[in-house]
Order: C-alpha cells, then sequence, then structure tokens
C-alpha cells in the first residue's frame, strides 16, 4: 500500500502522448506530499510502462502502476486506485487534464484551514487538437469563474465541476461508499450528489486546473467522454441517473434528492439556466481587449518575421482593429467565407476563400471572429498547422 497526504487517481488507456503531460503537471506541484496511482484501464501495457519509465528517477517511490486487464470502465478504475492507496486527501486526475502548480499546496491549505470536506477551484477549459503527436492549443476559455459556492440545489441541475478541480478527504469517500462502477459516464457526478448530501464543499476562486477538451479527435482513443458522439451517452445516463433516484424517493413516499434534480433540471431548462453557472466577465461575443492584446503581444514575439493569417474579416476584427494595434505583425492576409468579401481589402489586408488556405505558407492562423466553433466547422479540416483563437485567456 503505496501511502502519502494526497493520493492522486490517474485514469489511462492508450493515451501515452497525454499521460505524459498529465504526470508532468503531477511532478510540477509545489507540494511534494502525494501519492500517484496510474490505473492502466485495458491498455497497453508497455507504452504506460514507458512513460512513466522517464518520471522514475526523483519520483519512482510515489508512482504505483495498476494494469487492469480489461476495460473496466472510469470509476471502477478510480476505485481501484484509491483502494491501492493510503492517504487522507483524494483526488481523481484523468490523463488529458492539467493543473497549475500550486493547485494541490492552495487545496490542501483550504481543507485544514475550515471546516469543509471537499474543496474545488475554478477551471480553465482548454480546446486543443492532435496533429502529428503534437498538442496544439487553439482556446482557453474559463469553465467555471463565477462559481462561488456548491449549493445543493445548483448540482442537483447539473454537475457544475470537472474531477481535476475536486479535492476531497478520504474519509468521506468511506462514509458514502465508493464510486458507482455500473455508469460508464457521468459517475463523478452521482459521487458529487451523494458528497453534497452529508458535507459543503468550498470554491478556491483561482484558475487552478485546467479542464482539456479535444472535440475533433477522430481516434477514439484521444476523444473526450463529454463531447462529440459520447453526448448521446450522456443525455442517456443523465436521465437514468435522475430517474433512478426518483423512483427512489416514489418507492419511500418521500421527497428526497430524486425530487430535486428532477425539479432543478426543470426549472434549469425552462429558465434557459439563467442561474446557474454562466461567465459574466469573460463574453465570448465581445473583445476582451486586455487578454486580446496580450495575446498579439505573445504572437508578436513568438512569430516575429513569420507569415501570420486572420481568419475572419467581420465586425469582430474591425472593432479590434479600431483600438488595438496590429501592425507589428506580419499579416499576410484573411481567409473568410463570405463570396462579398472575398477578393476586398478589409482593415488594410486582402481577403481569400478559406479554399485557398493550402494555397499560401501560412505558420500561424490567428481566428478573428466571435464564435470559436467556426474554427472547428471552417478551419481544422483544411488547415493542419497553427491556430489560435484571438479572444482567448
Amino acid at each position: 500500500m503505496i501511502k502519502g497526504n494526497v493520493a492522486i487517481i490517474m485514469r489511462t488507456k492508450n493515451r501515452s502522448l497525454l499521460l505524459r503531460r498529465a504526470i508532468l503537471s503531477v511532478t510540477k506541484q509545489t507540494m511534494k506530499d502525494w501519492i500517484l496511482i496510474i490505473v492502466n484501464d485495458g491498455g497497453d501495457k508497455d507504452d504506460v510502462e514507458n512513460v512513466v519509465a522517464e518520471f522514475m528517477e526523483g519520483f519512482g517511490e510515489r508512482i504505483k502502476v495498476i494494469h487492469n486487464e480489461v476495460n473496466l470502465g472510469m470509476e471502477a478504475a478510480s476505485n481501484i486506485g484509491i483502494n491501492n492507496s493510503d492517504s487522507e486527501y483524494i483526488v481523481i486526475h484523468d490523463d488529458d487534464d492539467t493543473w497549475y502548480k500550486t493547485f494541490l499546496e492552495e487545496c490542501v491549505k483550504e481543507l485544514k484551514n475550515s471546516n469543509c470536506k471537499g474543496v474545488i477551484t475554478h477551471s480553465k477549459r482548454i480546446i486543443e487538437i492532435i496533429r502529428n503527436d503534437h498538442i496544439n492549443t487553439v482556446l482557453i476559455e474559463p469553465y467555471n469563474n463565477n462559481l462561488y459556492n456548491i449549493s445543493i440545489f445548483q448540482i442537483a441541475s447539473m454537475n457544475l465541476f470537472p474531477p481535476i478541480s475536486f479535492v476531497y478527504l478520504r474519509d468521506v469517500y468511506k462514509e458514502i461508499g465508493s464510486y458507482n462502477e455500473s455508469l460508464p459516464v457521468l459517475g463523478d457526478w452521482e459521487f458529487n450528489l451523494r458528497f453534497v448530501k452529508k458535507y459543503d464543499i468550498n470554491v478556491i476562486p483561482k484558475l487552478l486546473a485546467n479542464y482539456h477538451h479535444r472535440p475533433l479527435s477522430k481516434d477514439l482513443n484521444y476523444a473526450n467522454t463529454v463531447i462529440g458522439e459520447q453526448q448521446k451517452k450522456h443525455k442517456y445516463y443523465d436521465c437514468y441517473i435522475r430517474n433512478l433516484m426518483l423512483r427512489k424517493d416514489m418507492s419511500e413516499n418521500r421527497m428526497g434528492m430524486g425530487f430535486l434534480v428532477n425539479l432543478a433540471f426543470s426549472i434549469e431548462q425552462g429558465f434557459n439556466k439563467s442561474f446557474l453557472v454562466e461567465d459574466k466577465v469573460f463574453d465570448i461575443n465581445k473583445p476582451n481587449y486586455l487578454y486580446i492584446e496580450k495575446n498579439l503581444k505573445k504572437i508578436e514575439k513568438k512569430y516575429k518575421n513569420k507569415n501570420i493569417f486572420l481568419y475572419g474579416a467581420g465586425l469582430f476584427l474591425e472593432e479590434l482593429t479600431k483600438y488595438l494595434d496590429f501592425s507589428k505583425l506580419n499579416i499576410k492576409g484573411i481567409f473568410d467565407i463570405d463570396p462579398y468579401k472575398v477578393g476586398t481589402w478589409r482593415c488594410g489586408y486582402k481577403v481569400y476563400h478559406p479554399n485557398e488556405i493550402n494555397q499560401h505558407e501560412i505558420d500561424i492562423l490567428l481566428v478573428t471572429v466571435q464564435k470559436p466553433g467556426i474554427i472547428f466547422d471552417n478551419i481544422s479540416k483544411l488547415f493542419k498547422g497553427d491556430i489560435f483563437y484571438l479572444n482567448s485567456l
């Protein structure tokens, strides 16, 4: 049995590129009293062992690898990791997510200095694309940065935070029971519901956890369980959990969590999430000039004398160029799907159709549109180089 103050349970399967990054995120923590249990849930053993071997010098005594012969599922992997460790605190760290270096230090400090049994931090959602074994970040945005309390009613309507941001006492796990291994998805939400029935969860209002998404991944090993085709499974089990809890209430002739999760969901749908987690600070529809100015300086430094193209020749770009200086960037042109703009000059740059992308030498494509979804619809299929959404954290 491996021991430490915080047990980090890392579930993985055939994602060595992401696993390496995730382990690095752990080893860079300012708090050093941690143990890492890597549960390889039916994936290639050699791939996992080869990645872990890179970290054995200096961290070997704190890392344990468990190989499941077959895939048992995320919640079973979590339980196996927890039951093969001994610690005061527990956190689930999936192999595709990362932390800021002070995440553990600040979470444990909050748990020790308060009466709470669990704590979360604010998270960043990082949209990324994997090409040729390289992880290319496209967009960084807040995920839940106006969440300051975890109310039972709110979490009954939807899961408010990802596992990567949640640290809690092992004693609570022993009290409320393990993760539900019958659930292929949303097991974390079901566990969180049982948690808040007993104890409060505090919030550290800092962006210390990184929740990574890859919406365009065609490799199922590198896809997420919360987006793409997996959304259908999420919707099914979301309804399944709510029905299961409500039937339990009905059989016991009482109003409990089953009634609450269905009531909260109905209100959330009816009022269009007006009372739930919405980001009032970072509005994707409006320019955040502070972020954009910082991003322009980064691009200017990193891509000096490189060929830069923009994607999006609309009002958003016009608004940006009114207030920000693009002149120091070596911008060669703009791509836009609007046929009325193609061939014209906008903001001092010639506009080309996206179908012409491969006819130009491009070192980075800066996205200057309001809606980031257009990146995936119109760009990623055509352009295989560096893409960066300018209105990004």
